[in-house]
């Protein structure tokens, strides 16, 4: 996949994107996803319109505990998907405390005709999001922060 810059971040400053591709959403075939991946992030942009919710997601790799990719058992379909799972702080609902609540992206891949090499395309993103969230949380370890409770 070719490589991008994202938008700048907060301080002003612009993070390289890794890796960029374009899925579509397991629920809904139809909603179209651009995913970005840098060192810090997965960022999520919808591409197709989105009359309720939000259309960017950053999910920070510090709060990733896991990530894999497969494929369905139906043989006609050469999709693969990957999915990744977080567990991001968020605030409650009904108090000013904040709690981490789990938050999965599924991603299905379809660019291509050949099943093993959506496969492998997948395999290459749950890779790519594994390694940099190891990366996030043992920089965290190593300044005395816990990234999970």
């Amino acid at each position: 996949m070719e490589q991008r810059r994202a938008e700048p971040d907060r301080n002003n400053s612009v993070t390289p994107v890794s890796l960029y591709g374009e899925f579509t959403l397991t629920g809904n075939r139809k909603v179209r996803c651009a995913v970005s991946l840098t060192e810090r992030d997965l960022v999520i942009q919808r591409l197709t319109s989105a009359p309720v919710g939000r259309s960017k997601v950053v999910l920070s790799l510090k709060d990733c505990v896991g990530c894999r990719a497969y494929r369905e058992d139906d043989n006609a379909d050469p999709a693969a998907y990957f999915a990744a799972h977080f567990y991001p702080l968020k605030r409650r609902w009904m108090s000013s405390g904040v709690s981490r609540q789990r938050a999965e992206q599924c991603f299905r891949l379809a660019a291509l005709q050949d099943a093993r090499a959506n496969l492998e395309e997948a395999e290459k993103w749950a890779r790519a999001v594994r390694e940099r969230a190891v990366r996030q949380q043992t920089s965290l370890r190593g300044n005395g922060e816990c990234s999970l409770p």
